[in-house]
């Protein structure tokens, strides 16, 4: 599938916006880029325009817009009163204006209007870009979106969804904005076959058409982008296809906008797993960030590079390739706060090689604590793991339970790594903090865990093991509420000045779940029934995994937002995009 994405819109907040558009809207389509930009001649008075259309001038550099959107083809026009008349003129507009001229009780509406003008000039503008990189290309695109480059946003396209785009159907993404009934339609994003998107933009050219089916002496209504949308869809009687929910995207103000802060923080694994997800919510928040990851994984190479991409659409990020174990990026860089989540993971693979988990996590992990005391590091945070409670009999887990219990190689280095951060909290006073993680999955997670296995299989008919009678339980933590506590964590104690003691966090969901449920759970979302190969316990396996976190909710107000269901079918819609788009396997 050949997917284009049309950007039109203000650029005021496009580096607060872009890491979420690249991020849901350009990367999971895989999507081709077109792009229609607006600059100010800064020698023109823009208050003496004909219309009282609102502008504002625009401050990011266009330099810095292309150079990260990489489009295949662009245009920038200069905005001066020449450019507005042109785009008035060019769908009859001053029949309009003169229309609702002089009439105090609708004039009023006509700002809305002739920015609805220009809005649709520019959605035509940039969709005729693709028209011609088409017809000059001999390629065909399958779907087509519009969307804005002044909105922050928080849904990811799938491949479910660029299926229902159709020569008959517009598919339209929920928003805060426009209504779910009464006015169906939404001009800030929406998407179809070319067919449809090509006779959508030619709405521009049909404002004073569309205008006159509008009941305009009525003081209530506003002709602006959505009405216009809404009578336009009517009148050519497409089906809507609703997306997403009322937080889908949301419009960035100067005051939303990205405040960087001068504290600088260095992420070990920034981009695993959860190492990606954390280094991403830190940047958005307007963190300095170095990021250390040795990308050493051939399995992960894609998925690590593809994480990358995210983090590197950020302005203030810096990428460090190199190794814990002989890393001097502390020295280096010498950040405030240290976020160390670069570990050897696997139960099962640390019983065949354990001296490889001695070594990266447990040596690794001092590499850092001690370039931390070096370098008056203000605050380490680090990953511990749920594995430490081991062959632990008393449910639920609390931190302050006694872990002589591991059972596996893999638990025994994560224990050495709480017992040096401990030692190093007394000795040095370095402020360490450690979360134990409790089955943490979602998109972007890792291979080797079950609920990638089990979504990934029964989709393809492939086999799952079934070890034991299906009665082990595992508390299974979606990723972005790992993130919260993280980070919660972190503005709690980034400024603190007093001591403080070595503590640790269980960060789970608080809800164990069977294998039994768990496999019926994945049967259900995919749709299939699993294949199962039954084997005996293996060894490493615990019975179960119940995490307390009464700590983590008084503490630092960690509260799991996601249940095990949803969170499935998250990570299910990501798997089947990525798998189709990437061939992740």
């Amino acid at each position: 599938m050949k997917i284009a994405i049309c950007f039109s819109g203000a650029i005021r907040s496009f580096e607060t916006c872009f890491p979420s558009i690249y991020r849901n809207l350009i990367q999971p389509t895989k999507a081709d880029v077109f792009v229609r930009l607006l600059t100010y001649n800064t020698t023109y008075d823009m208050n003496k325009l004909e219309t009282n259309m609102k502008i504002q001038k625009d401050e990011c550099d266009i330099g810095y817009v292309l150079d990260k959107l990489k489009p295949v083809s662009y245009i920038i026009e200069e905005f001066t009163p020449d450019i507005e008349k042109n785009f008035i003129d060019g769908c009859d507009g001053y029949k309009l204006i003169n229309q609702i001229q002089n009439k105090p009780e609708i004039e009023k509406h006509k700002g809305y209007l002739v920015n609805a003008m220009g809005m649709y000039y520019g959605i035509k503008k940039s969709n005729d870009l693709r028209k011609k990189y088409e017809q000059e290309n001999g390629i065909k695109y399958d779907v087509v979106i519009r969307a804005r480059l002044d909105f922050k946003w928080n849904y990811m396209l799938t491949i479910d969804d660029l299926m229902l785009a159709t020569d008959e159907t517009i598919v339209l993404l929920k928003d805060n904005y426009a209504k779910f009934e009464g006015v169906n339609s939404n001009d800030k994003f929406f998407f179809s076959t070319p067919m449809v998107m090509d006779k959508y933009c030619d709405l521009y050219c049909n404002i004073y058409q569309l205008s006159q089916k509008i009941n305009i002496t009525d003081n209530k209504v506003i002709i602006e982008g959505q009405i216009l949308a809404k009578t336009w869809i009517i009148e050519n009687n497409y089906k809507i296809k609703w997306i997403g929910d009322s937080k889908s995207y949301e419009k960035i103000l100067g005051r939303h906008r990205i405040k960087y802060r001068d504290i600088k923080v260095l992420i070990t694994g920034c981009c695993g797993f959860i190492g990606s997800f954390v280094t991403d919510k830190i940047l958005e928040n307007g963190y300095k960030v170095i990021g250390v990851d040795n990308l050493d994984d051939n399995e992960l190479q894609l998925r690590k590079k593809l994480n990358l991409d995210i983090l590197t659409c950020y302005r203030y990020f810096t990428f460090i390739n190199e190794d814990i174990l002989t890393s001097k990026c502390i020295d280096n860089y010498k950040p405030h706060i240290v976020i160390h989540l670069a570990a050897k993971t696997g139960v099962r693979k640390s019983i065949l090689n354990p001296m490889e988990y001695l070594r990266i996590n447990v040596e690794g992990h001092i590499n850092l604590l001690e370039q931390s005391v070096k370098n008056k590091v203000r605050l380490f945070l680090y990953a511990s793991s749920s594995s430490v409670y081991g062959l632990n009999e008393s449910i639920p887990f609390k931190e302050t339970d006694t872990i002589n219990l591991p059972n596996s190689q893999y638990a025994c280095s994560k224990i050495c790594m709480e017992q040096y951060s401990n030692l190093y909290n007394r000795m040095y006073g370095l402020h360490v903090i450690g979360f134990r993680f409790f089955t943490v999955y979602g998109p972007r997670g890792r291979m080797d865990m079950a609920p990638y296995i089990f979504l990934n299989n029964i989709s393809n008919n492939i086999p799952i093991d079934k070890y034991g009678d299906g009665s082990s339980s595992r508390d299974y933590t979606y990723i972005t509420d790992i993130v919260d506590g993280i980070y919660n964590t972190f503005i709690k104690y980034r400024d603190w000045k007093s001591d403080i003691k070595h503590m640790i966090y269980n960060l789970g969901n608080g809800i164990p779940y069977s294998l039994n449920d768990f496999i019926q759970n994945c049967e259900k979302i995919v749709g299939k029934n699993a294949i199962i190969i039954k084997h005996n316990n293996q060894q490493g396996d615990v019975p179960i995994t119940y995490a307390n976190i009464n700590r983590a909710i008084d503490d630092i107000n960690y509260t799991p937002m996601v249940n095990f269901y949803d969170g499935l079918i998250k990570m299910y819609k990501w798997l089947k995009t990525y798998k189709y788009m990437y061939n992740i396997n």
